[in-house]
């Protein structure tokens, strides 16, 4: 009966570190994701005003980093 209660304990410790853990690292995914669509967005409005400054494309490319069809899709 001991080595049941041991066993039943020890699977819910580690269901729960794995919850924990899985939330930690979910976590620290979506922060990463944000910031990268963050500055993805950043990019594409700096591509924008540099089209509206009638900034050549391949100086826009030298700024962003954005390919040529990506800044070509933003024109309006």
């Amino acid at each position: 009966q001991g080595i049941e209660q041991g066993i039943e304990q020890g699977i819910e410790q580690g269901i729960e570190q794995g919850i924990e853990q899985g939330i930690e690292q979910g976590i620290e995914q979506g922060i990463e994701q944000g910031i990268e669509q963050g500055i993805e967005h950043e990019r594409k409005e700096t591509a924008k005003k540099l089209l509206d400054m009638d900034m050549p494309i391949k100086d826009i490319i030298k700024v962003t980093g954005l390919t040529k069809d990506e800044i070509l899709s933003l024109k309006k």
